[in-house]
């Protein structure tokens, strides 16, 4: 596992990021999304061109802010929609302060939860083939990011489907098994963002 930045993982997870981030893009201001770009623009840079690398200081302000920001788009920090806004802008922050390889494993497993929080906005299969493309993304920098080896990018893409086809009978199971649910996903109702 690596142990500091390396530029290729930092693409990889970027673009898994970005995969994560999309659907989101239909369901929440674009000022959010364009937070998220900008953070990954500005570590990009830094890994680059040597750009402005911002301390401890500098990052506790933007992270002030963005829930600022977040709290004036939607009069709470509760919700839907403000929980999902301030996940998608921290995570766009949590850039700008990777180091080691935890900070990248961490990113990654919150780009899961992004993956996941978009079916708090639909369940539509367009979204469900979107989600199985992101996940698969998201492991194939988590493959990048544990194997530096010299995998390709093919041969992690492959890694990742491989990984994601031996989940699906589980899925499969817990499909069939677990109980449905009437209603909206996880049972919340039409304006859960009040």
């Amino acid at each position: 596992m690596i142990t500091s930045v390396d530029r290729r993982v930092l693409l990889s997870l970027m673009a898994a990021g970005g995969f994560a981030v999309a659907p989101h893009a239909l369901a929440l201001p674009m000022w959010i999304v364009a937070v998220f770009a900008a953070g990954a623009a500005w570590r990009y840079g830094i890994e680059a061109f040597q750009w402005y690398r911002p301390g401890r200081l500098v990052r506790f302000g933007l992270m002030a802010l963005t829930l600022v920001a977040v709290f004036r788009q939607y009069h709470t920090l509760l919700g839907r929609d403000p929980g999902m806004a301030l996940l998608i802008t921290l995570i766009g922050l949590k850039f700008l302060e990777l180091k080691t390889a935890r900070d990248f494993v961490v990113s990654l497993f919150v780009f899961y939860l992004t993956i996941l929080g978009s079916f708090l906005y639909g369940q539509s299969l367009w979204l469900g083939a979107w989600a199985l493309l992101a996940a698969g993304m998201s492991t194939a920098a988590l493959v990048h990011l544990t194997q530096p080896t010299g995998l390709d990018l093919s041969q992690r893409l492959r890694l990742s489907g491989v990984m994601l086809a031996k989940a699906v009978p589980l899925m499969v199971i817990v499909y069939l098994l677990f109980p449905r649910i009437s209603g909206t996903l996880w049972g919340l109702p039409a304006d859960a963002q009040r």
